[in-house]
């Protein structure tokens, strides 16, 4: 199975896993009027919404490269990255907003047995589906399944809030539902400001190898006399690398593009996620600052 055949697979597991959640604590709150869990139910709406995304996006970046892309389509996951974390800003602004009419307009939500249940039994899903989606995406290389993971577990601590919010009411402090609300809109804001972060570095070509490490697999190689000026971009799973390697001045130039060959099969056979490799060839002892 291909990589991103095997990542789609994994998005409908993970799919399926979150509607049944997000089904599950919308009835029960509305149910019991519970603005937390409504809010956390809303959250989970979120991840629904990713898989679906993460779904139409990794079915594009699979796409091999073609005249108008020849570098392929990866970042069409990266975009999709980014667009889960819009998803997640326009879900904490809801969650904000209706914690601020709940504090204008103040109501008691009921809190039940079953109430508790569902949290708990969700909690328990949402970290089997966190770690199942992270482990995956380590394994796949996949930018967006690890930073979908990561807001799969913010959904851990969010039902933690919201259970100590369901506790509270039931002592009689109806006020800390809006409270903690606010907090988890906070939060989820937080996670998606995160996420730009870590898919900005992609589309803006931010390097993603240490140079070092790319040099000395280079000077390994017999004929290899220097390297510098090594360029990284791309995601961690797909990196485009561009150096310059010195060669003996009197090299046949037969034997420099052999050379160049070499180099570029070794760089991608020994360093992770390399998917192609430009060598410029000079000779040893040229300024390497021209």
């Amino acid at each position: 199975m291909s990589r991103y055949k095997e990542i789609k697979s994994t998005l409908i597991w993970l799919m399926v896993a979150n509607i049944v959640v997000t089904v599950a604590k919308a009835i029960v709150g509305y149910l019991t009027g519970s603005l937390g869990m409504v809010a956390d139910a809303f959250h989970s709406l979120t991840d629904s919404t990713n898989n679906i995304i993460g779904l139409i996006a990794i079915g594009m970046a699979g796409r091999p490269p073609d005249e108008d892309h020849p570098y392929g389509h990866a970042k069409y996951e990266t975009m999709a990255t980014i667009a889960v974390s819009a998803l997640l800003l326009f879900a904490a602004y809801n969650i904000v907003k209706g914690a601020i009419d709940r504090f204008q307009h103040p109501s008691s939500p009921e809190v039940t047995v079953l109430s508790f249940a569902v949290m708990f039994v969700t909690i328990a899903i949402n970290i089997a589906v966190a770690t199942y989606e992270y482990r995956a995406g380590k394994r796949l290389n996949s930018d967006f399944l690890i930073a979908d993971s990561l807001h799969t577990r913010s959904d851990i601590f969010v039902s933690l809030s919201v259970i100590v919010t369901l506790a509270f009411v039931r002592f009689g402090f109806p006020i800390v539902d809006p409270v903690i609300s606010l907090f988890i809109g906070a939060f989820i804001a937080k996670a998606g400001f995160d996420i730009i972060k870590r898919s900005s570095s992609a589309l803006t070509d931010k390097a993603v190898l240490d140079p070092d490490g790319i040099c000395q697999v280079v000077l390994a190689i017999p004929g290899v006399e220097g390297c510098h000026s090594i360029r990284t971009r791309g995601t961690v799973d797909l990196v485009y690398v561009d150096l310059h390697v010195e060669v003996d001045p009197a090299m046949p130039t037969a034997q420099a593009h052999d050379l160049a060959t070499r180099v570029e099969e070794r760089v991608i056979e020994r360093v992770p996620g390399v998917a192609d490799v430009v060598v410029h060839i000079e000779p040893f002892g040229k300024d390497s600052s021209t």
